[in-house]
């Protein structure tokens, strides 16, 4: 197929093709099989398309007819011409309908929807109008007067029908719709199709107006009953119920609610209201409890998804549950059983409350009812500690008694007081209330089906002991001790330094384990508990080297209060290891820091060994070693302490001790210092037992001037007072670049001293007398500026390295070069000026000689930064003769106001004079005592500013320090750092500030 012209092009033989594949210029394969139709769609309207049928043999290699093929032109109409069918509202809503229709030959389709009257607008045609299902929604096109376009689609469904739904619409109004069916043109423009298109109108649904009558409860036991009505005129109804009351609250418009014939399980209104079922004549309601009030209404409604209630005059009618409950509690069942506690469960069966009774050894035997053993109207008083309770029949206690129960809500307790390895028996009894008297079910423990019983022990000793001991991972201050579990729930061990075990645990307490030894419970004299819980292993850690210790794991069963194996009948696991004499582990990662001129800190990772031993040696690795049982005096000052050689070569012992941090001193500049850390213990056998086969190691260069100077100092370029240096950096950590103005470089930097550069000439620190640091860093290119023109300046440049405060510089032979700027400015200045005479400012200058200079411009600033033009004057043009200037500014500004002035040469280029201030007139104004400055700014400001406030700001504009100003004198404190450019701001911004800059160093 081909767009516009004929098909100018055949397949190839044995080549395949796939669908919208294109062959030579513009012709695509649309059609692929073995059939004679085929559909294309969405082709642009009024558009010629040319096709050709090419018949072949073959699947996967075709060969292709040889004569011509059928061909055929067909030309697109120029819209739809078939309008979308059937439309209609299938299901109305209190706020939504939903309608169907059959899809027209269009390739997609508006749809138009309006409030109250038919839809009279119509699409046009290359407009492209947005649809939301939500009438009037955001995006959605008006076509005016409230007609929204609703939707705009395509054919999403190919077996010929849509169905959609519109939603944010009033109740009780009609909605109008119309389908417009479209296509594309060419260009992609739709083209609509809107003669005779399809319409529909529906209106959503108001609130019954008729509500349910006749509401009755029939069947009414102790739990449930059932419910008849007659329907009014909604589509439904839903049933509500509530508990010792009426029903107070109504269903919400447009809200759909779950409901349950299980009271209590469906949709809550209103806190204590519940949605029963939604049925037409009728309904079954159960798990109510007994001998309770229960209140029920009956509201009709219209829709479905968006439901609309009559609130209005619902049916109602209310009654009482029968007196005796009739269903038993039920699923019994015992958890967390200890020595002295049990723990129960259940789940309620329909009494208002219920009592649980508890006997030890045999079963409960009371009865309840009308003449049973716990009376009606009676209150028992309960205890959960067992004894405490009543005691209804001997031995018989009540332990719970629970008046506030919510039917199938499961309930539970812990039975305390009890004695361990003994059967405890249980009953509970379901009872009612009627006007507050109790109405206790009619059951016997004797018919075990109307009531909930059962029994459980409380923990019973373990008869199976741990055993196959074992011990892992044994070094000198800790062991893994490993066994297989015996029968009890959970087990502890108890260790003994030197010694068997001779204490073990008693009944019913709960002791606190540590595996750090000597930090757990103790029980007896030097017997501690390392491990309580249900594994098979523990870890102990603070032992002591070279020293036995026995152990004896003990089974119980019981968390809190565990009853523990009868030592007699079944005797406890017991093992017993010795740790070793020395460390197994060796100190690590040696750190240097603080390194000053004579010494720094040491520090380490410790490793397992009671102490450790540092030994140091100056210029070559350490070769000595410690000898068990030896002490090794030590001392941080280097050669003080102990050399641990045989040979004197110098070993010291810089630290014994516990830690893992020494300040080492008496150290020399330049020198290399190794370092060992050896672990050991002192058992008291042999006195000292050193790890020596696994130390720390390491090793410092100290701190020392540079071997090698920089070289190769050459000025790159130099322009307009900027400078730019390079060179080849030498040995040092970092270098520092001097220049002075006029004459070498005659002064060097001093070790421990750390200089503050600035590449604005003349701002950084002074070495000597006019040699300045405009550079310290660690690459190997500067940038000086704020150089004069046509004239010398010398550099100097320094390498030095630094740990800490010690700072050692190489003074000799440094790198040196000088160079002398010549003046590329077209004018030579002599003077500047600006006074304020009648209200105005005469700005006057003078210039020695110009070369081509076109004019000179006059520009005025508040703030010394940002300036304006006042007035241009042409220049005279003179060569080799003095030239003198005037502009006046017109309007004179409050404050101190700053001008300089523009030379523009003949070809574009320009340049700045210096700049001059003018104040306002009263003396003083705002006036620096010193520039450049250092740490401390002193000015001096006129009456006027007294009171005021002032800030300091960066050259970025950022604040550095502000406050008040208290007097005519004022001298503040700069944060530190801080070298280069900043600017004094004084006043208040409407009354004219005053803007100074200064330079630090």
């Amino acid at each position: 197929m081909k767009k516009g012209a004929p098909v100018d092009a055949r397949p190839a033989d044995l080549a395949t093709y796939g669908l919208n594949a294109q062959i030579g210029n513009g012709n695509y394969v649309v059609y692929i099989g073995s059939g004679n139709v085929f559909d294309v769609w969405r082709l642009p309207t009024s558009t010629d398309y040319y096709f050709a049928v090419f018949e072949y043999n073959g699947s996967s290699r075709p060969v292709y007819q040889a004569v011509p093929p059928a061909t055929s032109v067909v030309t697109t109409n120029e819209r739809p011409t078939i309008n979308s069918s059937s439309f209609a509202v299938e299901r109305r809503e209190g706020n939504q309908l939903d309608f169907r229709y059959k899809l027209g030959n269009g390739s997609a389709r508006i749809i138009v929807a309006r409030e109250g009257n038919p839809v009279t607008a119509v699409p046009t045609d290359g407009t492209v109008y947005t649809g939301n299902l939500s009438f009037g929604g955001t995006g959605s096109s008006d076509l005016g007067g409230g007609q929204y376009v609703i939707y705009n689609g395509s054919n999403v469904n190919e077996s010929g029908t849509n169905l959609l739904s519109l939603k944010s619409l009033q109740r009780n109004t009609t909605y109008h719709f119309t389908i417009f069916e479209y296509d594309l043109d060419s260009q992609g423009r739709p083209v609509y199709l809107v003669t005779n298109a399809a319409t529909t109108s529906g209106t959503t649904y108001d609130e019954p107006t008729v509500p349910a009558t006749g509401l009755t409860a029939q069947a009414i036991t102790d739990n449930g009953a059932s419910f008849q009505w007659n329907p009014g005129n909604g589509t439904g109804r839903i049933l509500l119920g509530r508990k010792g009351g009426p029903v107070n609250a109504s269903p919400a418009d447009l809200v759909n609610y779950p409901s349950s014939i299980n009271f209590g399980s469906g949709s809550v209104l209103n806190g204590d209201t519940y949605v029963l079922s939604e049925s037409q004549t009728g309904s079954t309601v159960q798990r109510l409890q007994c001998a309770t009030e229960y209140h029920f209404a009956v509201f009709e409604y219209i829709g479905y998804f968006g439901k609309l209630y009559l609130d209005a005059d619902p049916a109602r009618v209310n009654f009482v549950t029968a007196i005796r409950p009739t269903i038993a509690a039920s699923s019994l069942a015992f958890g967390n059983p200890d020595g002295n506690s049990i723990g129960l469960s259940w789940a309620n069966g329909n009494g208002r409350g219920r009592v649980i009774l508890a006997r030890k050894g045999s079963p409960v035997t009371a009865t309840s009812g009308a003449s049973g053993d716990l009376k009606d109207a009676v209150v028992y008083e309960a205890n959960a500690v067992f004894g405490q309770g009543a005691e209804i029949k001997p031995g018989e206690f009540v332990v719970y008694n629970d008046s506030a129960g919510t039917v199938d809500t499961r309930n539970s307790l812990t039975v305390k007081g009890l004695e361990g390895n003994k059967q405890y028996y249980f009953a509970v009894y379901e009872y009612g209330q009627l006007n507050g008297v109790l109405q206790y079910a009619t059951v016997s423990p004797a018919t075990p089906a109307t009531l909930l019983t059962g029994n459980a022990f409380t923990s019973r000793p373990p008869t199976i002991a741990a055993r196959q001991p074992s011990v892992s991972a044994l070094a000198n201050r800790s062991l893994g001790l490993n066994w297989v579990n015996g029968s009890g729930e959970i087990r502890i061990v108890v260790a003994k330094a030197g010694g068997p075990v001779d204490a073990l645990p008693a009944d019913l307490a709960d002791y606190n384990a540590s595996a750090a030894f000597g930090t757990g419970a103790e029980i007896g004299s030097g017997n501690f508990v390392v491990y309580k819980g249900t594994g098979s292993s523990v870890s102990l850690t603070n032992l002591l080297p070279a020293t036995t210790y026995h152990f004896a794991v003990i089974e119980a069963n019981g968390r809190l209060a565990p009853v523990f194996q009868n030592a007699s009948l079944t005797p406890p696991l017991a093992t017993s290891a010795t740790t070793l004499e020395r460390p197994t582990k060796a100190a690590s990662a040696i750190v240097f820091s603080n390194t000053g001129a004579t010494g720094f800190t040491l520090s380490w990772t410790r490793g397992n060994g009671g102490k450790c031993l540092v030994v140091m040696r100056e210029g070559t690795s350490l070769t000595a070693k410690p000898l068990d049982g030896q002490v090794y005096p030590a001392n941080a000052v280097l050669g003080a302490g102990t050399d641990i050689s045989t040979d004197g070569s110098r070993q010291y012992a810089v630290y014994n001790g516990t830690g893992n941090t020494v300040d080492v001193t008496g150290l020399q500049p330049g020198s290399t210092y190794y370092v060992t850390v050896f672990e050991f213990e002192e058992p008291a056998t042999i006195g000292t037992a050193y790890l020596t086969l696994s130390t720390a190691n390491s090793l410092a260069q100290f701190v020392a001037a540079p071997l090698v100077q920089s070289s190769g100092l050459h000025i790159r370029s130099f322009s307009n007072g900027v400078l730019q240096l390079d060179w080849t950096n030498g040995s040092g950590q970092k270098r520092i670049l001097l220049a002075k103005e006029g004459a070498a470089v005659d002064a060097v930097p001093t070790d421990n001293v750390s200089y503050a550069a600035n590449n604005l000439f003349g701002t950084g620190q002074q070495v000597g007398n006019g040699n300045f640091v405009v550079f310290n860093g660690t690459t190997s290119t500067a940038t000086v500026s704020n150089l004069k023109p046509n004239t010398a300046y010398h550099f100097a440049l320094f390498e030095y390295n630094a740990f800490g405060a010690a700072v050692l510089y190489r003074t000799t032979d440094p790198a040196r070069t000088a160079t002398l700027q010549e003046s590329t400015l077209p004018v030579a200045w002599l003077s500047v000026g600006a006074t304020e005479k009648d209200g105005k400012v005469l700005v006057e200058w003078a210039t020695a000689q110009e070369t081509g200079v076109d004019s000179y411009t006059v520009e005025k600033s508040r703030d010394g930064i940002l300036f304006s033009a006042v007035a241009t004057v042409a220049a005279t043009g003179r060569a080799t003769q003095p030239s003198t200037y005037s502009a006046n500014d017109p309007v004179r500004s409050s404050g101190s106001v700053y001008y300089r002035i523009k030379e523009v040469d003949v070809d574009g280029r320009f340049s700045y004079s210096k700049i001059v201030r003018v104040s306002s007139g009263v003396a003083g104004d705002v006036c620096l005592l010193q520039n450049p400055v250092h740490g401390t700014l002193r000015f001096s400001v006129s009456a006027d500013l007294v009171g005021k406030g002032y800030f300091i700001t960066d050259a970025t504009g950022r604040p550095v320090a502000s406050g008040q100003i208290g007097g005519s004198l004022m001298t503040v404190l700069l944060p530190a750092p801080g070298a280069g450019v900043y600017y004094l701001v004084c006043g208040e911004e409407r009354g004219g500030q005053r803007i100074i800059p200064f330079v630090r160093y």
